[in-house]
């Protein structure tokens, strides 16, 4: 690999894991760099923690009992 060299990258998701809180998450991503020529010249593992997109609650709950997912009535 040299200056001036293109590059390019292709990460893959090789793992998740969901954290004690449930409101977060790590994921676990393996990247791989190639030249022009298709010749690997880097790889890498890293890890990220994320906000998960939605939380479920734990069920059944006393505080979801009247809960409803009507919007609310406007007057």
């Amino acid at each position: 690999m040299y200056a001036g060299d293109t590059l390019s990258c292709e990460s893959v998701v090789i793992g998740l894991k969901e954290n004690s809180s449930r409101l977060t998450g790590v994921v676990y991503v393996r990247s791989t760099c190639y030249n022009k020529d298709g010749v690997v010249v880097l790889t890498w593992v890293r890890w990220v923690m994320v906000h998960k997109r939605r939380v479920m609650p734990k069920w059944p709950s006393r505080s979801f009992r009247n809960f409803s997912l009507r919007s609310p009535k406007t007057s």
